[in-house]
């Protein structure tokens, strides 16, 4: 708002009483407010503002109108507030400046929605510049079991196809599109057979519709470097294999290093038959297990009689605990 001040041409008592608004506000046309740092008047108790000289009206903002003291309040012109002109779209937009009373460009920011075509496959943008663009609607899904479309009407629209279609997974085939999801049938697995034993090493597998050459189709060898270990093994052994970075006496792969001699031999007196009665096995310390697998030990394979209720333990030494 200007301090310079036309002085109204209609009657005074008419202009107060047509155009002194509360505090200076005009709810249709005045959007400041007079009570500004600059304003000097005073406040009476209904919220007017009373002032001495036009001075005391000025509110700094030159969109509100202009202001005029007239007996003790300030009255606004409403010939004098600021209205800018509408304009043909919402993205382009005039707002007047306080500082200048001047309507300016004042463009909403580029993605603000505009004007609706009535086209359900555009998306209606300002452009930022004062353009409301209508670009095309992205209908794309993603899913390769989709046709996707746009009807003007509706919008997006996704169809199921039958086209071929790829999962990621290279052991299923053929890949297929059903239901709008890409589906296969599993391929069989085989396994690689190293040593020809019959059995196949867990670790090295392919898959295919038909067994290729030096493959079997189980998955039950622990060691495919040695034919002599596979779950068909039934004898027992005094050695452990290697395999990798491991010795191992689990030969029929079981998991379980399984004892071939796991009894605690003795002798003892029976003093009602009068003999020694013998337990064949491990002669080890009281409360001690059996010889662990490929450890030599002493073998109590005998009793000798010294006398009545004497017992001798005829042993077998070197001999081996052999495990499987």
């Amino acid at each position: 708002m200007g301090t310079m001040w036309k002085t109204p041409s209609w009657p005074l008592a008419l202009a107060v009483t047509a155009v002194a608004v509360q505090g200076c506000h005009n709810a249709s046309s005045y959007t400041g407010s007079i009570d500004s740092s600059t304003d000097t008047g005073t406040d009476g108790p209904d919220g007017t503002v009373s002032c001495t000289i036009d001075d005391d009206c000025e509110d700094g903002n030159a969109c509100n109108g202009t202001a005029t003291c007239l007996d003790g309040t300030c009255v606004v012109d409403p010939e004098s507030v600021v209205t800018c002109a509408p304009t043909s779209t919402r993205c382009h937009v005039l707002t007047c400046v306080p500082e200048t009373g001047v309507c300016v460009d004042h463009n909403p920011v580029e993605g603000t929605a505009c004007e609706d075509d009535s086209n359900a496959c555009t998306e209606d943008e300002c452009d930022g510049e004062g353009a409301c663009t209508h670009l095309p609607l992205g209908c794309d899904d993603g899913n390769e079991c989709t046709d996707d479309s746009c009807d003007p009407s509706s919008g997006c629209a996704y169809t199921d196809n039958t086209d071929m279609c790829d999962d990621s997974d290279p052991c299923t085939h053929p890949d297929v599109c059903r239901g709008g999801i890409c589906t296969s049938t599993e391929l069989e697995s085989w396994y690689l057979d190293g040593d020809n034993d019959g059995y196949g090493d867990p670790l090295q597998s392919t898959c295919a519709s038909e067994i290729p050459a030096g493959h079997v189709a189980n998955d039950d060898d622990c060691c495919d470097s040695h034919p002599g270990v596979n779950p068909a093994q039934t004898s027992y052994f005094a050695v452990a294999y290697p395999c990798g970075v491991i010795d191992s006496f689990d030969y029929d792969c079981d998991t379980v290093e399984e004892m071939r001699q796991t009894a605690i031999g003795s002798c003892a007196w029976d003093s009602s038959t009068g003999t020694c009665v013998l337990t064949q096995g491990w002669r080890v310390a009281s409360g001690s297990g059996p010889v662990p697998c490929g450890v030599p030990g002493d073998w109590i394979s005998a009793c000798l009689t010294g006398g009545p209720g004497v017992c001798a333990e005829a042993i077998a030494t070197g001999q081996t605990q052999e495990c499987r």
